[in-house]
């Protein structure tokens, strides 16, 4: 109570004044973040995109989103060149057909074996036509499993709901770790159901 009286004391205010005056920055505060919201919220559902995890030395898998209208088809690629419409140079394409069945995600899971150890892959979806319909991912396969290596780890926590979260090209492009580690809230939008198994596929 003591430290309060002192600070009303500097400031020239009563308690009321104060309480005030916090209630104002506070109000500034919450105002600021509902701009930068809007400023910056991605306003456009990503249809196309993927993920990939559980990478070891010959193997990793991924989920991959395509979007959900009816017989929409993706061939999802892997390659060892980052130019993913070289057929010749794709170690794994798996076509991916949306159907009803596929709920409202149209999330698939795809697993790759038999990959190289301490290999730079890429990966990314193709239409029809062979164009790459969003970004071309990449990842390393590590050292065979008892075998020492070095690596960099990069990890973050909550992006703004809604934003394009440019942060995470930043970490990718600026830093290349081996490994992400998301530290939670990956998002906080999109959740038509709380069963897990429609969220992971």
């Amino acid at each position: 109570m003591g430290c309060l009286n002192k600070v009303c004391c500097c400031l020239g205010l009563n308690k009321v004044g104060l309480s005030l005056l916090l209630l104002m920055f506070s109000l500034l505060a919450l105002i600021t973040s509902l701009i930068l919201t809007s400023m910056n919220f991605n306003r456009s559902r990503q249809q196309d995109w993927f993920w990939v995890g559980g990478v070891q030395s010959t193997s990793a898998s991924f989920r991959v989103r395509i979007p959900t209208t009816e017989g929409t088809i993706r061939t999802f690629a892997i390659s060892t060149n980052s130019d993913l419409t070289f057929a010749d140079d794709r170690v794994l394409e798996e076509t991916l057909k949306y159907n009803e069945a596929d709920g409202d995600y149209g999330v698939k899971s795809v697993y790759a074996s038999s990959l190289e150890t301490d290999t730079a892959y890429y990966f990314g979806s193709l239409d029809d036509s062979n164009n790459v319909v969003w970004n071309v991912g990449s990842f390393r396969t590590p050292a065979p499993e008892g075998t020492r290596m070095s690596f960099k780890v990069a990890t973050s926590g909550c992006s703004l709901t809604g934003a394009d979260s440019p942060f995470f090209d930043d970490i990718h492009k600026n830093h290349d770790p081996f490994l992400f580690i998301n530290a939670g809230d990956f998002h906080y939008e999109d959740i038509m159901s709380t069963n897990i198994e429609d969220r992971v596929a």
